[in-house]
């Protein structure tokens, strides 16, 4: 019914309304004299096919599957189990002619398999006839099951061809080149056709004449032109048509302008059948079409909904219309004015100002605007279809403007939402996302600064910030502040000026900056606190201990040149400090009205001074003067003179006068004084005062350097400004009443002597003695050695005299008990065994096995694979006992990263088919005697041997690449010899654990006895000739034993010492 609808199609008024049809009229040529037939005349809810198109190639060049027209091969089936679900089959015939249709279709298959493979080697067409009402898709594949004829094998070949959109109800021939199933590689065994459609489980197809042939198709084309009215568009640009017939791609089909009247067409030659069309241009995009409107349909085309048209054969179209409407000519816009306003008073040259957007395809001389009043913003009123709209300023010296990011759009431009009817007034600065507005500056005012050789920072705090500070000597550091060079600036007013920058438009404040014509002289004067505490004198050891606590109060003024007054008002403040005791970083200079002057007081510690960096600062900001001021001053560091004793005797002389002096002190001292226990004194009479504590403190008082309180070198030296200073000791004063001791028994020391001291000869009170001189044996020293009698003398010196002597006896003892150092306690012994020794050399050409293999082999740790190995066969001496033996294996492997070597023992032969037969022991471990090396390549063995037994020793390596020679050593506890084996003599020294059976050959069973002289060394002839009879044999047997477990150690101060050991075992 749509097609009485297609103005394309009809001439006159189209039929808008099918609810009440009441005419059917008829027309035809030529008029008056034509005739016709009509026969079932009916509406229906859908298109109903009619017979399929009558086959026109020859049956001789044809081989058919399924035709009313040829003679058809035979088909295994038209409907493979395979096929996918709900896929249905019906034969039926349309006007006689016989047909299959197929329902809900996914894919299915047809198959022509085992005898009814076909051969369409020599064919080059195929043909199939196809008709649907609503399918989007249409696909064909063709399967040839090559030489083997059946399914698999690996030599299948197919290839399936797509076709889109095919035109709905009506009859589609395909006549398709076999060559365009270029996948499908043989053609002489061809099994399947397998048939696919979209919408998948929806699609109803009928098919009819299927057949392969050598015939080629005609394919006959009709022209049709298309046209769109785009009058109603300012700009549209890349129109295109798009349709079934190119997959709507918008780029396959661009239309022309005719004539410049805003239509564009062309003209595209369509095979007879439907086509679904809709028209594209790069503004708008594809159009978007009503369903509802008369000359609209469902389609598969972008946005769901086409128009369609039907082509048919022998009769060219013309068809035009409007933008998105069913009629020829695009409808009248309606337009809502826009006001554009832009900001250009920051600009002094702006020409040829204008708006460019998507309304006016961005043409800078589309509309221009102007400026009536000369205030620099330029407006232009331009009528804009509802809807989004981007657009951007222009003027001929800054061309299109950059908008910003924060308001722009994806691609760079403004946007603005037109409401239909509704007038927008649009005001932007250039560049910018809102109308200028003038910033409101303020600098607030500066404070005065003393001028200087140097630069200083400023903190502007101008407002808005952002701005840039400019004038004399001034640089702008880019943060908010700025310098001033002040050396490059005489006293003085200077304007400095604040700059703000709003994209082109500046702002400007400005602010004065005082240079004041001011220099700086400090002066720090100390002076004496006279609080320090006493200098404490050790009289007993000579020394001075000065606390140095004593403190200084000092004033640091800053003034001007010479003393010359500074101007009040300046900030100075402390910024940096150490020694000024109480004052802190940040602490004020303040401003003294009298000296005109800023001051700090404070203390400062004696001899340790102060360091003190001082600056100016304009609105808390730092300007980097940085004045530095130091000194150190020190109290005196005096001495008694003459020095004074810790004691004296009650008899000794006075000393007269007291005194003291300070090296320092270059032009005092002031004065000297003294106080004995309080008392003023000039001297120290011992004899006047009388045994007793005496508290003596000198007071001493400096005269100044002459500096005035100032170090003459800036601190490194301290001023002596001559302050008090007292120094303290404690004198004792004792009587002499000594006697010495008649009789005086000692005990010996270390090396059987001893020092005899004043305190062990004498009695009484002697402590104010100045030497105490003591004698023994009439000699000059006063040690004594050996026991025995002894004699000594006392000589007592008080001044320099001897003042009294005594003399007594002296018995000196030894009680001083021997020191006895035992052995450690052990668990194996070393000796030196008689061995007998072999040697060989392993090749890789020795006899083989691999170990691994046998589980009696494999307690030795060796690696896998197979090992050469060298067997050494020996027999132990026919005995009455079993003796135990010792093997020592030693190597000189190479060719490996580990050289280990492994060792096995068979009493008896080794028997290579069966090794596990005979074998007794076996070792890994590595030994060496005496150092105990885990990674050296030696191996030791040991175990009891029954007498008169022959055996097999097995040597081999832990890496099968490790190959040399070796030595095998073997030695017995009892010293017997094996035979056989090429073994040769030799002696072996031997590290071995003790075991139970060794307790014989290390143990005592009766007391044993020995002579040591005091420093532990053997008297081996009293030892011999008092308890081994004189037989040296006997003693060195005996000291041979004792060694195996170790020798105690005894030694004694004057003496020998008589030594017994008792075995507790």
């Amino acid at each position: 019914m749509v097609d009485f609808a297609d103005p394309a199609l009809v001439t006159g008024p189209t039929l808008q309304n099918s609810s009440q049809i009441s005419q059917l009229i008829f027309s035809g040529l030529p008029v008056g004299s034509g005739s016709f037939y009509v026969d079932n005349i009916y509406f229906s809810t859908s298109a109903c096919p009619t017979a399929a198109p009558e086959p026109t190639c020859d049956a001789a060049n044809v081989i058919s599957m399924f035709s009313n027209a040829y003679m058809n091969v035979a088909v295994s089936t038209w409907l493979t189990p395979w096929s996918a679900a709900p896929v249905t089959l019906t034969d039926l015939q349309i006007a006689g002619n016989d047909t299959k249709f197929y329902q809900n279709v996914t894919f299915l298959g047809i198959e022509t398999t085992g005898p009814n493979l076909i051969d369409a080697s020599a064919m080059t067409t195929f043909h199939i006839d196809f008709w649907s009402g609503n399918a989007t898709q249409f696909r064909i594949k063709l399967v040839d099951f090559g030489a083997n004829m059946g399914f698999g094998g690996g030599d299948d070949t197919e290839h399936e061809l797509t076709f889109t959109l095919p035109a709905q109800n009506t009859w589609v021939s395909y006549d398709i080149p076999l060559a365009d199933f270029t996948g499908l590689l043989n053609r002489d065994n061809i099994a399947q056709l397998i048939l696919s459609a979209m919408p998948n489980t929806v699609a109803d197809f009928y098919i009819d004449n299927v057949y392969f042939s050598t015939c080629t198709s005609v394919v006959t084309t009709v022209p049709v032109e298309f046209c769109v009215d785009l009058a109603c568009f300012a700009v549209s640009d890349a129109v295109a048509l798009a349709g079934s017939f190119n997959n709507f791609n918008p780029g396959a089909d661009f239309l022309m302008q005719d004539m410049g009247n805003r239509i564009y067409c062309k003209t595209i030659d369509l095979e007879p059948g439907d086509y679904d069309f809709m028209f594209f241009f790069a503004q708008e995009q594809f159009e978007n079409l009503d369903v509802a409107d008369f000359c609209t349909v469902n389609s598969p085309a972008p946005n769901g909904v086409a128009r369609r048209i039907t082509v048919v054969d022998g009769m060219p179209q013309q068809v035009q219309y409007g933008w998105e409407t069913c009629d020829e000519t695009c409808p009248a816009p309606v337009l809502t004015d826009v006001n554009f306003c832009v900001d250009l008073s920051c600009y002094p040259q702006r020409d040829a100002v204008a708006v460019a957007g998507s309304f006016n395809g961005f043409n800078p001389g589309a509309n221009f605007m102007s400026d009536p009043d000369g205030d620099g913003i330029y407006c232009a009123t331009v009528g804009l279809l509802a809807g989004d709209n981007t657009y951007k300023f222009f003027f001929a010296q800054g061309q299109f403007e950059d908008v910003p990011a924060e308001c722009e759009t994806p691609n760079g431009n403004r946007l603005i939402t037109v409401v239909e009817g509704v007038m927008q007034n649009v005001l932007f600065e250039w560049q910018s996302c809102s109308p200028r507005t003038v910033p409101v500056l303020d600098f607030p005012a500066l404070d005065a600064v003393c001028g200087d050789d140097l630069t200083v920072t400023f903190t502007g705090d101008a407002t808005p910030a952002g701005g840039e500070y400019s004038g004399e000597g001034v640089t702008d550091n880019g943060d908010g502040t700025f310098d001033v060079d002040l050396a490059a600036l005489a006293a003085g007013d200077y304007l400095i000026t604040y700059t703000v920058q709003q994209l082109a438009c500046e702002y400007t404040a400005t602010s004065t900056l005082l240079v004041l014509d001011c220099a700086f002289g400090v002066t720090d004067p100390c002076d004496c606190n006279d609080d320090a505490s006493a200098i404490v004198y050790d009289a007993v050891a000579g020394t001075y201990t000065n606390p140095n606590d004593g403190t200084f109060g000092e004033v640091v003024a800053l003034t001007g040149p010479m003393g010359a007054p500074l101007p009040a008002g300046l900030d100075v403040r402390v910024v940096a400090v150490t020694g000024a005791i109480g004052v802190a970083v940040d602490a004020p200079l303040v401003y003294d009205v009298d000296l005109q002057a800023y001051i700090i007081a404070f203390n400062h510690a004696d001899d340790l001074g102060y360091s003190m960096t001082v600056d100016l600062f304009i609105r808390d900001q730092e300007l980097g003067y940085n004045l530095v001021v130091a000194n150190t001053c020190a109290y005196p560091n005096p001495v008694f003179d003459p020095a004074l004793d810790a004691i004296y005797c009650d008899f000794e002389a006075a000393i007269d006068p007291l005194g003291g002096f300070d090296p320092a002190d270059v032009n005092g001292p002031a004065s000297v004084t003294f106080t004995i226990n309080g008392a003023a004194a000039t001297a120290f009479n011992p004899t006047a005062l009388g045994a007793g504590t005496y508290n003596v403190v000198m007071t001493y008082t400096g005269v100044d350097d002459g500096n005035n309180g100032l170090s003459p070198d800036g601190g490194a030296t301290a001023a002596y400004r001559g302050c008090r200073q007292d120094v303290a000791t404690t004198i004792i004063v004792r009587p002499l009443e000594a006697a010495c001791v008649a009789n005086l028994n000692v005990t010996l020391g270390a090396n059987c002597s001893t020092v005899i001291t004043p305190e062990m000869v004498l009695r009484g009170e002697f402590a104010c003695a100045d030497q105490i001189n003591v004698t023994v044996d009439g000699g000059t020293g006063n040690t004594i050695s050996g026991c025995g009698p002894h004699t000594y003398s006392v000589d007592i010196i008080v001044a320099g005299q001897i003042v009294y002597t005594c003399w007594g006896n002296i018995l000196a003892e030894d009680k001083t008990d021997p020191v006895v150092v035992c052995p450690p306690n052990i668990n194996s012994i070393t000796r030196d065994y008689a061995a007998q020794i072999a040697t060989g050399r392993l090749e890789a050409t020795d006899a083989s096995l691999n170990f691994q293999n046998y589980s009696c082999l494999s307690e030795v740790n060796i690696l896998a694979g197979v090992h050469n190995y060298d067997l050494v066969t020996f027999t132990t001496p026919a005995l009455p006992n079993m003796d135990i033996y010792t093997i020592l294996v030693e190597n000189n492997f190479a060719g490996a990263f580990f050289t280990d070597a492994g060792l096995y023992l068979f009493q008896g032969a080794f028997n290579p088919a069966n090794p596990c037969e005979n074998i007794i022991g076996s070792a890994d471990d590595s030994f060496v005697p005496g150092v105990p090396d885990p990674f050296d390549p030696a191996l030791r063995l040991s175990l009891p041997l029954p007498p008169n037994t022959t055996y097999t020793l097995l040597i081999t390596n832990y890496d099968a690449a490790a190959l040399g020679n070796w030595t095998a050593s073997i030695y017995s506890d009892n010293g017997t010899q094996v035979g056989g084996g090429n073994f040769a003599a030799t002696t072996v020294t031997d590290t071995r654990d003790l075991v139970c059976d060794d307790i014989n050959g290390i143990r005592f069973t009766s007391p044993r006895n020995w002579i040591v002289n005091a420093n532990g060394t053997l008297d081996a002839t009293a030892t011999r000739n008092t308890f081994f009879g004189g037989s040296q044999t006997a003693l060195t047997e005996f000291l041979a034993k004792l060694s195996l477990t170790g020798i105690p150690v005894a030694t004694d101060n004057c003496g020998q010492v008589l030594v017994t050991l008792t075995d507790a075992v």
